[in-house]
């Protein structure tokens, strides 16, 4: 019968590139002391990396020589195997998408779980906690935006997201801009400029008829702190969308004004002027045929 070692080794052997090993799923092959003296024994053998606190890779062998495992397979793997959120560092997002010509000395991630290290032969990983807001949309353009943001600070955000809008689809930015309700005032604020404002319309009313064009702009807003980001009539909590919600389920106008005394006729035809103006941006981005 192969010795502890010998089967914690070929266990090891069969398994992926950087997937991670740990005592507690090897007590199937004997106690916990002879599982944890097999480790050590591997380890100081070459046999096995230890690269944090209970965690140990296979190294791997090729004709060109032995190497520890890709850094991002370990990660990835780690994120599996914990269930834990772990995504780029922001200062790498911000060199993936352009937005910074500086590269990151050093490889950081940030995860939902503690923040520790990885040993990987000579390479240093280090995963960071970070808060929620910061994990949002892994694997996304949208999620390493936010993050390279975040990375970027206030003083440059609005630059950077100037560059984005040159870069990115605009189903990216619009996802973008979809986490402003996950994300501090600051920065919210900055991604609502991904919010696209429709072009101002005319609307018929009695200053249009005076020859006066009515910028809706100045009835319509756009703020985080607001209703979630959704656009409100200004210097109210009521949306677009609870308007519309009134005028399909069948008010007049006449009800709704009665019912909201803020509100003026203006402000009912300024929300159909931004409706309008958004339906027409959709048909010019629907493809033809």
């Amino acid at each position: 019968m192969n010795s502890v070692m010998e089967q914690v080794l070929e266990h090891a052997t069969q398994m992926p590139e950087g997937r991670p090993l740990a005592a507690k799923e090897l007590l199937h092959l004997g106690s916990r002391a002879a599982v944890d003296q097999a480790l050590s024994r591997l380890t100081r053998s070459g046999e096995l990396i230890r690269a944090g606190r209970g965690v140990y890779v296979k190294p791997v062998r090729s004709q060109f020589g032995t190497r520890a495992p890709m850094s991002m397979k370990v990660v990835e793997e780690l994120a599996a195997k914990r269930g834990e959120t772990i995504v780029p560092h922001g200062a790498v997002a911000a060199n993936a998408l352009g937005l910074t010509t500086q590269v990151p000395v050093r490889e950081v991630y940030l995860t939902s779980g503690p923040t520790r290290r990885l040993r990987l032969g000579s390479q240093v990983v280090e995963l960071r906690h970070a808060p929620r807001w910061q994990l949002t949309r892994p694997n996304h353009a949208a999620g390493n935006a936010v993050r390279a943001l975040a990375w970027m600070g206030r003083d440059r955000a609005a630059e950077a997201i100037q560059k984005l809008k040159s870069i990115l689809s605009q189903g990216e930015l619009e996802e973008i801009a979809s986490t402003r309700a996950e994300l501090p005032t600051w920065l919210a604020r900055e991604v609502s400029a991904l919010v696209t404002v429709p072009d101002q319309l005319p609307l018929k009313s009695a200053s249009h008829k005076a020859g006066i064009i009515m910028d809706y702009k100045d009835r319509i807003v756009v703020d985080p702190a607001i209703r979630s980001g959704k656009p409100c009539i200004q210097g109210t909590r009521i949306t677009v969308y609870d308007i519309l919600e009134y005028l399909a389920g069948g008010m007049s106008e006449d009800q709704i004004l009665r019912d909201f005394p803020s509100l003026k006729s203006e402000d009912i035809r300024a929300v159909l002027a931004f409706a309008a103006s958004r339906e027409r941006q959709l048909l010019r981005q629907k493809p033809i045929g």
